[in-house]
């Protein structure tokens, strides 16, 4: 388009033909005229002619409807069915905003941000845009407050807070909306699981095999949920691909020679479900199994102890360690520090919930530690006299 020719207003081009776009604060939706060209110079013309009626749209002397039917020429463009009437709500126009993000964000935080829509709208309602207010931002503040943590709210409300932007720079709104975090606390309890008690979490039999095996898997690889479930495994090592990684680039996971065939029984027993089921139902399968065998040893605390503890508890030994902040972001695939800190910020408590690996703590080479530290881990998990033997492994070097 023409730089130096001054644009009529609300002119758009859509998949090669223009536009002209009509908004009014009296109107219930956002209306995309059919100029039925794609020539540069026509649009002009037909969209100044359709602009000759705007003033009195925006003032509801006029509808849309009667503007088609005053003009011969406007009628013959205009085609209701061809015709995009976009109602002007919040899930209408944020389906349209999370579009736009889904090029520049990973498909795993759009997942995040349609939910956390979706969670604004179960509380205060589709309305339309032009009604929001902070009046509905608090509202939404106090229904969530018994549900979940602070902290998870106000994630909440900064991806809701970024739409509004959105709204305001659109012109969907006169003015942005102020929307402010709740105020957190911070709680310096651990989110790991104590090496005890996933020792007492491996004796528990009430938990299936298959899912012990999976616990051994995330303990010592420190890999994510669906990494495993996802992951392909090619001689001892996990491979993930970058669509499936939250740092959206591919990396491999060292697996140590005993959980090889762990691995494949899982991924067999995922094939075998999955003929039925998604694999993200699989996945939320194993979570909530590893959440029943917490409550069973009675560790089980809402919103902090998950099967994503254990991810924790990898970040947390591997620290230990090695001292190596920088290494343990390398293995867990952190693109910054500032995330793999939040995985070792307990330093203190760690001398006391992971013995076996502060014996190590003196050992120069950074991979000795961690082949040392788990062998003695994995002597934790041999079987006492008079124990079933099938929790028995024994420590080889892949």
């Amino acid at each position: 388009m023409n730089k130096s020719r001054r644009q009529p207003t609300g002119l758009t081009l859509k998949r090669s033909k223009y536009y002209c776009r009509i908004q009014a604060v009296t109107m219930e939706k956002n209306i995309f005229v059919p100029l039925q060209t794609s020539i540069e110079l026509e649009a002009y013309k037909r969209c100044c002619m359709v602009n000759s009626y705007r003033e009195f749209i925006v003032r509801g002397e006029l509808t849309i409807e009667e503007m088609v039917n005053t003009c011969s020429e406007i009628r013959e463009w205009f085609n209701h069915s061809e015709s995009k009437v976009i109602p002007l709500t919040i899930s209408a126009l944020s389906k349209q905003w999370l579009k736009i993000r889904a090029v520049e964000i990973a498909n795993t935080t759009l997942i995040d941000n349609q939910r956390n829509i979706k969670e604004v709208i179960n509380v205060i309602g589709d309305i339309n845009v032009k009604e929001l207010t902070i009046e509905h931002i608090d509202t939404f503040k106090i229904a969530r407050k018994g549900q979940v943590a602070d902290i998870s709210i106000n994630r909440e409300l900064v991806i809701f807070k970024a739409f509004t932007r959105w709204l305001y720079d659109r012109g969907y709104i006169n003015r942005p909306i102020k929307i402010k975090p709740i105020k957190v606390i911070a709680d310096k309890r651990p989110k790991y699981i104590k090496e005890e008690d996933f020792i007492r979490l491996m004796s528990e039999d009430s938990i299936p095999q298959w899912i012990r095996n999976a616990c051994k898997v995330y303990w010592f690889t420190g890999c994510r949920l669906m990494e495993l479930v996802e992951g392909k495994l090619r001689g001892n090592r996990l491979i993930i691909d970058s669509d499936i990684s939250k740092s959206g680039r591919e990396f491999t996971c060292s697996v140590p020679k005993p959980f090889i065939p762990m691995i494949k029984e899982i991924h067999k027993i995922r094939d075998e479900f999955c003929k039925s089921y998604t694999i993200n139902c699989f996945g939320a399968k194993i979570s909530k199994q590893v959440i029943k065998g917490y409550k069973k040893i009675g560790i089980y605390e809402k919103n902090r102890t998950k099967l994503h503890s254990l991810r924790h508890s990898f970040g947390c030994r591997m620290y230990l360690i090695t001292s190596d902040i920088k290494e343990v972001g390398k293995m867990m695939n952190h693109k910054d520090r500032t995330s793999t800190e939040q995985y070792v910020g307990y330093t203190q408590d760690l001398l006391e919930d992971f013995p076996s690996d502060a014996e190590h703590s003196s050992f120069r080479n950074n991979m000795d530690r961690v082949r040392q530290a788990n062998k003695d881990i994995l002597k934790y998990l041999n079987p006492v006299k008079g124990t079933d033997r099938s929790t028995h492994i024994s420590f080889v070097e892949g």
